[in-house]
């Protein structure tokens, strides 16, 4: 029973260093083109040149990233190292924005080591891909995506997760912007149960300002999905309620680009006898070079923490670095 909840923990702390890569937006888009978004009606703003109207000479993007990350808990019994890249196309066409991201994989190595000294290693790896489409109708964006990751732990079966969702943006006074979107996402014989819940999202945004002089974007967002349970033979497979709040704040000056978000993730009991509760907070940083045409060069810095009310888990901390190569036609 043990070994099935740190597998758990070993899932749910993973997806929250994936979920590093999509930062805040809901409403509005990042400076950053080769960044991800989270809602897809957020895509139709992408291509911008000032006072929030599309530039229709900005038509796509290509991007590439290359993660890097590492971390422990206090007595540096719990060890773990992540790895991988990932991709991101973006395509404008008319009133429609298409996104496409991929995840050839990502892997998390991390090492127990018991008070003994006897060491175990369990690798955590994850493949994926997702598509948005947006539709923009003069001040409103509709969107609406599909995605799918699997997850494997050890030499367990693949978590196979899909997710299948939309969302509409308002424009409101040509800077700010409202957003609603929700999400269904299924797990499909997890454990040996398969699991289904759904997720909603709500955000607020703010973006002024010219690309090719200064452009300013703010953006708060909280998603949330209850607590779904899918009942096994003397356990169960649990999808704990989580609460994420996230804020970010970016700058562009001309070409050079300066961003802060935060993202606060608090996840219900795993289990009655085991985890009655965790948070993660992951604080990013960023710096790079973006202009309207030509090589996009950005790096992200990633400090992450996640602590449990779990007796014999202790806190994680670490570091994640995201370096991050594009170009934009």
């Amino acid at each position: 029973m043990q070994s099935f909840w740190l597998t758990a923990l070993a899932v749910f702390f993973f997806s929250s260093l994936l979920s590093s890569s999509a930062w805040a937006q809901v409403a509005t888009p990042p400076l950053d083109p080769s960044q991800p978004i989270i809602m897809p009606a957020a895509d139709s703003w992408r291509y911008i040149k000032g006072d929030n109207e599309r530039d229709d000479k900005q038509t796509a993007t290509f991007a590439m990233t290359a993660v890097s990350g590492s971390g422990s808990n206090a007595n540096k019994s719990q060890e773990w190292t992540l790895s991988g890249t990932r991709g991101l196309l973006l395509a404008q066409t008319e009133n429609v924005n298409i996104e496409a991201s991929f995840i050839p994989k990502m892997t998390s190595t991390q090492i127990t080591t018991t008070s003994s000294g006897i060491e175990s290693q369990t690798e955590t790896s994850t493949s994926g891909s997702r598509v948005n489409f947006a539709y923009l109708a003069k001040s409103f964006s509709f969107g609406g995506f599909y995605r799918t990751n699997d997850f494997t732990v050890g030499k367990q079966d693949p978590l196979k997760e899909t997710g299948t969702g939309g969302s509409v943006t308002a424009q409101v006074a040509k800077v700010f912007f409202l957003a609603f979107g929700v999400e269904q996402i299924k797990q499909d014989e997890t454990y040996k149960s398969a699991n289904d819940w759904n997720q909603t999202a709500y955000a607020i945004g703010l973006m002024a300002g010219k690309p090719d002089e200064t452009l300013l974007r703010i953006e708060y967002a909280n998603l949330h999905s209850p607590t779904s349970v899918a009942h096994l033979t003397g356990q169960k497979n649990i999808h704990p309620e989580e609460f994420r709040t996230l804020l970010s704040a970016e700058v562009k000056m001309g070409s050079i680009l300066l961003s802060y978000q935060n993202e606060e993730i608090k996840k219900s009991e795993i289990s009655a006898e085991s985890v009655s509760g965790y948070s993660t907070t992951n604080s990013r940083i960023g710096f790079g070079y973006t202009p309207a045409n030509g090589l996009i060069l950005t790096v992200y810095r990633t400090n992450m923490t996640q602590s449990s009310s779990w007796s014999s888990y202790q806190d994680l901390e670490g570091s994640q670095v995201d370096l991050n190569l594009g170009f934009n036609f």
